[in-house]
Order: structure tokens, then C-alpha cells, then sequence
């Protein structure tokens, strides 16, 4: 069955946030009639796809991304050098290198005044994007930097678990002083660690 106008503006407006009464009303519809729609296999058809589509741009938009950043993390300024020092023509440029450089600056240099003014060279500054912000955020998307605490806590008695609690609440809060996230007149409550018998 194809789907009528309403029906198809249904399924993009469902699609966008699942939000069917939302759907139902910018369809065009009088009432909410999302539970209705999303019984008609043509309907429920067309959203799957419409999510599954939705789902691979996300994806392959998120691999774009990351290869951006590995390009402007792992790039490396002297691809873009001759052997004897000299900056290549951008046609000769490396691909990756060049989506890695933010701007290049050429200024030219003279020499003397008026009619007897000479150019004698130029200076050319090639600047890159940010290389640690592109690899901390690399790091991050790898999960390479963390301030999880792993805390293992099945054979501990009660005791041990409230002095390993103890513990790790003091050095967060040292963390945090040495941070500076809390001035020193605004501690949090203090936290009773007390064990509780079974």
C-alpha cells in the first residue's frame, strides 16, 4: 500500500524525535493518531527505514569526524617543505597535510623606497589546527583518558568497604581543592561512612 500525503508526513515527523503526537499533529491530523499509524505495516515500514538511513548518516557523519581529527593530530608540517626548505605549491601538498593547515601567510619583503624599491624575498607562515586539541579529543573518543576509579568491593567486610569509601571521598575532595573547585569556605557536607551490620 503507498502511503497517502498525511501519512507520509507522518513518518518523516516520526522519524525526527519519535514523538508521536507531536507527528500526528504537524501530519495534518485532528488527533493524536500515532498508536494507529504505527500498527500499518506501510507506516511502520517506512519509519524503520527512514530511522535505519538516519542511523548510517550519523555514523558515517561521526567517522568524518574522527578522520578530520586524526588528520590535523597526526599531521606533519614538513610534507608540505621542499628538501631544500622551500614551501611546495599547494597542488603538490599532501592531502592530509593540507586539510591539517589552518591559513598560510605570505608577505612580501622589499628592499629601498619609492622607484628604487626592490622585492628581496617573501616570508611565508604556515599554521596548523590546534594538533592537541584534535588528539584530546581523539584520546577522549578512545576513552584513553579517565577519572573513573575502579572500586572493587565484593570481598571486602563492611569495615574495609566504609574505610575504602572513606578513602576515595578524602583524596576527591584533595583533588578538587588542588583544583580549585571548591574555595576552601564552601566544602561539600562531610559524608558519614559509617558500615551498617546486615
Amino acid at each position: 500500500m503507498a502511503l497517502d500525503q498525511r501519512r507520509r508526513a507522518f513518518v518523516a515527523e516520526y522519524s525526527r524525535d519519535r514523538d508521536g503526537k507531536r507527528a500526528s499533529v504537524a501530519a495534518g491530523y485532528k488527533n493524536d493518531v500515532s498508536r494507529q499509524l504505527l500498527r500499518e505495516t506501510p507506516v511502520a515500514l517506512a519509519i524503520e527505514e527512514n530511522l535505519r538511513k538516519r542511523e548510517s548518516t550519523i555514523t558515517r557523519d561521526a567517522e568524518a569526524i574522527l578522520d578530520e581529527l586524526a588528520r590535523v593530530g597526526f599531521s606533519d608540517l614538513r610534507k608540505v617543505f621542499s628538501a631544500d626548505g622551500g614551501l611546495l605549491p599547494v597542488s603538490e601538498w599532501p592531502e592530509d597535510t593540507a586539510r591539517a593547515i589552518s591559513s598560510v601567510e605570505v608577505d612580501e619583503l622589499f628592499e629601498g623606497s619609492g622607484k628604487e624599491r626592490t622585492q628581496i624575498g617573501w616570508t611565508r607562515k604556515v599554521k596548523l589546527w590546534p594538533k592537541a586539541e584534535a588528539l584530546s579529543l581523539l584520546g577522549k573518543n578512545l576513552k584513553l583518558f579517565t577519572d573513573v576509579i575502579d572500586v572493587r568491593v565484593e570481598a571486602m567486610t563492611n569495615e574495609e568497604r566504609a574505610m575504602r569509601a572513606e578513602a576515595l571521598i578524602t583524596a576527591g575532595l584533595q583533588r578538587r581543592l588542588s583544583q580549585k573547585l571548591y574555595p576552601e569556605h564552601q566544602l561539600p557536607p562531610t559524608v558519614d561512612v559509617t558500615p551498617s551490620e546486615p
